[in-house]
């Protein structure tokens, strides 16, 4: 169960990390994909084009599983990068604030009382933005389960 508890932490947790990691995958990826390229011909410019004109399209089906896979990892970077991180309060904080996360990951079970989960609801920008689920029924009232008080 703590191994569970840990990879969750891990995908709502530190960004540079992921993106890092995308960023190494899509190095080995593009290599992988570049692999029939003749290295000998890559020291002149025009050489370097002919090589990457030859072998860049998509010619092979291990090549579209690697066009693929590089265009899911570029979209995922992507969007790690444009994600607003939030504090408990609903205030926009930098990227891997302590105590903060990212707008979607936070779940009515982050809060204590219906008024905190409102609050932040209303900063976060409400019905219309409440990528989240705070507001289930869109009625404009967040977390309606939890205590008033």
């Amino acid at each position: 169960m703590a191994t569970n508890n840990l990879n969750a932490d891990f995908l709502k947790g530190n960004h540079k990390i992921k993106l890092t990691i995308i960023i190494i995958l899509l190095i080995i990826l593009g290599f992988w994909y570049f692999k029939g390229i003749n290295w000998n011909n890559m020291t002149t410019l025009e050489g370097a084009k002919q090589e990457i004109k030859n072998n860049s399209s998509p010619d092979t089906k291990e090549k579209k599983v690697l066009l693929g896979a590089m265009t899911a990892l570029t979209v995922a970077g992507g969007y790690e990068t444009y994600q607003i991180w939030r504090d408990s309060n609903g205030n926009e904080v930098a990227s891997g604030t302590p105590n903060a996360k990212p707008t979607e990951d936070w779940d009515c079970k982050d809060f204590k009382t219906q008024p905190e989960a409102q609050s932040f609801f209303e900063k976060a920008g409400g019905v219309t933005k409440d990528t989240n689920r705070l507001d289930g029924n869109k009625d404009g009232v967040a977390c309606q389960s939890l205590p008033k008080n």
